[in-house]
């Protein structure tokens, strides 16, 4: 037996809920994958011309991607994803590692049996708390 209303199968959940549409409120961004030119104080963005920008860093290389996107204050940031042409750095296998364990007792105790203590600043200052709360 079918209930009144749309049976969508299996594949969809039980309880369907409402669509969620987008919003001018929040994060907003758009992606340029090519024919983005950066110069010294101003960007060249297709179909919207130069746009002034502060550049923080000399880009050195192919520009692979621009993200320019707009926070919840109205602010413009543009991420610059660019290739340098260096290789890849190795990891490094020199030196150790250490693991460090979090418990309550000790702040934090290492793999080399060197243990810290909890600073429990509460406990030393809770006379004055106490006073200071009255």
């Amino acid at each position: 037996m079918v209930k009144s209303g749309i049976n969508f199968g299996e594949t969809f959940s039980a309880n369907p809920k409402y669509p969620r549409f987008k919003s001018k409120r929040g994060r907003q961004s758009i992606q340029y994958p090519q024919n983005v030119k950066v110069f010294d104080n101003y960007l060249k963005i297709p179909k919207i011309g130069d746009v002034k920008a502060v550049i923080h860093r000399p880009i050195e290389g192919k520009i692979k991607t621009v993200t320019i996107s707009k926070n919840c204050c109205g602010q413009y940031f543009a991420s610059i994803l660019f290739d340098d042409g260096k290789e890849k750095p190795e990891a490094s296998t020199e030196g150790k590692a250490v693991g460090i364990d979090v418990g309550l007792t000790h702040f934090a105790i290492t793999s080399d049996a060197s243990k810290f203590d909890n600073p429990r600043f509460l406990t030393k200052y809770e006379k004055n708390l106490k006073l200071k709360q009255q």
